[in-house]
């Protein structure tokens, strides 16, 4: 399987994004509320707004040279340790029609579930799609997707930390194939394996490789990897990145042989990105 240069962007773009988000530092007001059980709960807020502006590595002038500029908002509350949130996003196409499209909406249940000491921690999350793209609504007719995540870290004091998430999601939608004939997707198994050093003066490198494999309805799959590096500094609520994204099929063009690259001229994108906490 191919997948689109675009389609496997903006996908890049957005788990970047939540990358940046973690490791940002987040300005957070509370307020009071009462529990179901007329306990006291402390609701903690916080929102982040970031931009990020990608192109590919050909020629400006090459026919199939592409860039864009993504803006994400996320709002999140923070209840009795688990934290709610909720994300969007658009982009905008800087070359050929440029036009202005609307990606899906997420909304994510995220929470600590056990600590076993000072340098290993498990947690979980939920995340479910609300499918607002004109490729997901019209062209996959998807109704919605709910996706699992636990994810196991470690982290020592000299500034590294490292996590595995595995990822299992399935789909529904309203037919066994898209619009275009295409076969629709009704389940993927995933896992991601990331890596963050960050130095005293707050500099920070990050990396993360993924490996997925998705199912059709009639039992077909294919399989996709991607991976991720990118380089920040925080400033106060604000976060400023660069990095590299590489993904695609893990097949040959022969559809035989095993073809997993780095880097590619032609289908590597670089990427910075900007946001801000609140």
């Amino acid at each position: 399987m191919k997948v689109k240069h675009i389609e496997m962007t903006k996908l890049c773009l957005i788990s970047t994004l939540m990358v940046v988000s973690a490791v940002s530092t987040a300005k957070e007001t509370s307020v009071q509320s009462l529990s179901a059980s007329t306990k006291a709960s402390e609701i903690k807020w916080s929102a982040e707004v970031g931009t990020t502006y990608s192109s590919g590595l050909q020629k400006v002038d090459a026919i199939d040279y592409s860039s864009s500029a993504d803006i994400e908002a996320s709002l999140a509350a923070t209840i009795d340790g688990t934290k709610y949130s909720f994300s969007s996003s658009v982009t905008k196409e800087l070359t050929k029609q440029r036009e202005l499209h609307l990606n899906n909406a997420y909304l994510g249940a995220a929470r600590s579930l056990y600590k076993f000491n000072d340098e290993f921690a498990l947690s979980g999350s939920l995340k479910l799609t609300l499918p607002l793209s004109e490729a997901a609504k019209d062209y996959q007719r998807l109704r919605t997707s709910i996706a699992a995540t636990p994810t196991i870290s470690w982290k020592n004091n000299q500034g590294l930390s490292l996590s595995y998430s595995p990822t299992a999601q399935v789909s529904f939608h309203e037919f066994k194939t898209s619009k275009t004939g295409a076969s629709n997707y009704q389940y993927v198994a995933g896992n991601t394996l990331a890596a963050t050093y960050s130095f005293v003066s707050g500099l920070y490198v990050y990396a993360n490789a993924s490996y997925s494999r998705l199912f059709s309805y009639d039992g077909n799959t294919k399989d996709s990897y991607r991976f991720t590096q990118l380089i920040g500094y925080p400033i106060d609520n604000f976060d400023l990145s660069f990095g590299h994204v590489m993904g695609g099929s893990p097949l040959a063009a022969n559809g035989i042989e095993t073809e997993v690259r780095l880097f590619d001229s032609r289908d590597s994108t670089i990427f910075g990105v900007l946001s801000v906490s609140f």
